[in-house]
């Protein structure tokens, strides 16, 4: 009887986690090779915002503000909510290569130069590709996005970043 009531109760402690996770904004699913990384609600957050010709886009980013944040990337995150995304940031202009490794959902990479203008964009990029993904120029900054997002949003090179990170005009 014991038994069966102690069955029961971690029954619903495992009903009430699984609703608890389905709330979250990302689901990521630590494994053996994920030990080290760092929970994403640990990440500062900031809104950002693209200006295209078809519209203003806004979204929510984790910022990638160190060397370990920027490694660490979207690692493991199973799902990715359309308005998400992260910021990866430099502190001076430079050539920058972002990469897939264990990544495991398509990304739009977006490159984004000091002006707060998108200088490239590298679309549904493949999962745990280990292909360096580069700026091809100097930029401040990488933005990840949930793949197809610049395609179904009209975000296109020369489209405006809004961020307090880059420069206003």
């Amino acid at each position: 009887m014991k038994a069966c009531i102690a069955g029961r109760a971690a029954t619903a402690l495992v009903a009430v986690l699984t609703a608890a996770g389905a709330a979250n904004l990302v689901h990521a699913q630590p494994n053996e090779r994920s030990r080290q990384i760092a929970p994403l609600d640990q990440f500062p957050r900031d809104p950002l915002t693209i200006v295209t010709a078809r519209g203003v886009h806004s979204f929510n980013v984790w910022i990638a503000d160190t060397e370990a944040r920027r490694t660490q990337g979207l690692m493991f995150v199973r799902t990715l909510r359309d308005d998400m995304g992260m910021l990866f940031t430099y502190g001076s202009p430079r050539p920058i290569a972002l990469g897939m490794k264990n990544t495991l959902i398509p990304l739009d990479i977006l490159f984004v130069r000091a002006d707060g203008r998108i200088s490239r964009i590298l679309a549904n990029v493949t999962p745990e590709s280990l292909t360096r993904l580069e700026s091809g120029e100097s930029v401040l900054a990488g933005l990840e996005l949930k793949g197809g997002t610049a395609d179904r949003l009209g975000i296109s090179p020369g489209a405006r970043v809004i961020h307090p990170l880059f420069a206003r005009p």
